[in-house]
C-alpha cells in the first residue's frame, strides 16, 4: 500500500517515531484555549502530527504547515464513506477512531472498525485505532493483559497504527510491542500536575518499544504547551533522559 506508507512517513520521522498531539477533546464539550496560539506553539515545539475534529481542522488546519493531520471521528458515526470523504477533503493522513473492547457488545465495535479499515484502505488513508479495554473510566480494566489483547484485536481488524494505554512498566509494555507488527503510540491519559511523573511514564513507554506518543490534555492543558511538546520530542526522537526532558520543559523560548 504505497499511498498509506507515504502518509505514515509524513507522520513518522526517519527514526520511525512520532510525537502526536491530540486536539480532539472539544467533541466532549471541553473548551481548548486560544486555538491559533495553541497550534502555533505545538507546531513550533516539534509535533509531527495532530488529531483534530472536522470543525477544528476545517478552521485551523492551514496553521499546521508540514505537521500531519488525523481526523477524529466518534464511535457513533455509521457512514464510513462519509468519514473517509471528510478526511480526504481535509488532506489528512488518516482517521483516528476509538474501539472499546472487553465488553459484551465488542463484536459490534470491532465490526464497525473493520468496515472503517476497509473504507480507509480504498483510499490509502491511515487508520489509527485507539483500542480501549471497556472504557476510559474503567481503569481497573486497563491491565497489561487486556491492553495486549486489545492491541491484537486492533491488528486483526485492519488498523495501520495503534493508540494504546501505557501498561505502567517498560517490561510489560515491551511484551506487547514485541508481539505486534504495527507501530504503537501511547495515549497520555488524564491531566496531571506532576510533569516529572508524566515524562517518566513517557520515557518508560519509549524504552518499552513504543513508536511515539499521542498526548492531549498533558500538552494543551499545560501552562506551556510548546515546551511540553519539545520535552516529549526530546524523549521520543533524541533519547533524552527524564532529567534532560525536564530541562527542556523548564527552559524558555530563545
Amino acid at each position: 500500500m504505497p499511498g498509506c506508507d507515504l502518509r505514515l512517513r509524513h507522520v513518522f520521522q526517519g527514526d520511525g517515531r512520532a510525537v502526536v498531539v491530540a486536539l480532539d477533546h472539544g467533541i466532549d464539550g471541553v473548551e481548548l484555549p486560544k486555538p491559533e496560539k495553541l497550534l502555533q506553539e505545538i507546531v513550533d515545539g516539534g509535533a509531527d502530527a495532530v488529531i483534530m475534529t472536522y470543525g477544528w481542522a476545517s478552521r485551523f488546519g492551514h496553521l499546521l504547515g508540514r505537521c500531519g493531520l488525523f481526523l477524529s471521528i466518534t464511535t457513533e458515526e455509521s457512514d464510513k464513506a462519509s468519514c473517509v470523504n471528510r478526511a480526504l477533503r481535509l488532506g489528512a493522513e488518516g482517521i483516528k477512531a476509538i474501539t472499546f473492547t472487553h465488553k459484551q457488545d465488542q463484536g459490534i465495535a470491532l465490526t464497525d472498525t473493520i468496515r472503517l479499515a476497509g473504507a480507509c484502505r480504498d483510499w490509502n488513508l491511515v487508520l489509527m485505532a485507539e483500542m480501549i479495554p471497556v472504557s476510559f473510566e474503567e481503569k481497573q480494566a486497563h491491565t497489561p493483559k487486556n491492553i495486549a489483547e486489545a492491541a491484537h484485536m486492533g491488528v486483526a481488524v485492519g488498523a495501520d497504527l495503534l493508540k494504546l494505554h501505557y501498561t505502567g512498566s517498560k517490561e510489560t509494555f515491551r511484551s506487547i510491542t514485541s508481539g505486534v507488527f504495527l507501530p504503537i503510540i501511547v495515549l497520555g491519559g488524564p491531566r496531571t500536575d506532576n510533569d516529572r511523573d508524566f515524562l517518566t511514564n513517557i520515557k518508560g513507554a519509549i524504552d518499552g518499544g513504543a513508536s511515539g506518543v499521542a498526548i492531549g490534555r498533558n500538552v494543551w492543558g499545560h501552562q506551556n504547551p510548546g515546551r511540553m511538546t519539545a520535552a516529549l520530542a526530546s524523549i521520543v526522537h533524541h533519547q533524552a533522559t527524564v532529567d534532560e526532558a525536564m530541562m527542556e520543559l523548564e527552559s524558555r523560548y530563545k
